[in-house]
């Protein structure tokens, strides 16, 4: 897993009717996630903390990120996280 990979993330919009992931504590989380990759030594972010973490659902009436498609990306973050 690289920055750029991270960067490239993109999600599905959950479906009508649901309700997915906020995208903008998503999108914090992808930065401090490509950030650390980028300089692991300048960051305090750990594989812990990205495997916690508990993203709020998007506001009612609003899709927000498919939460499958957010949970095996971050999945794939901790899998590939840098020792």
């Amino acid at each position: 897993m690289t920055p750029d990979d991270v960067r490239r993330a993109s999600f599905a919009r959950s479906s009508f009717g649901k309700r997915g992931y906020d995208e903008r504590p998503v999108d914090e989380l992808l930065d401090r996630i490509e950030a650390h990759l980028g300089n692991p030594d300048g960051s305090s972010l750990t594989v812990e903390e990205v495997r916690a973490v508990n993203l709020p659902k998007s506001a009612i009436g609003t899709r927000g990120y498919a939460r499958d498609d957010v949970d095996a990306f971050l999945d794939q973050v901790v899998q590939d996280w840098p020792t």
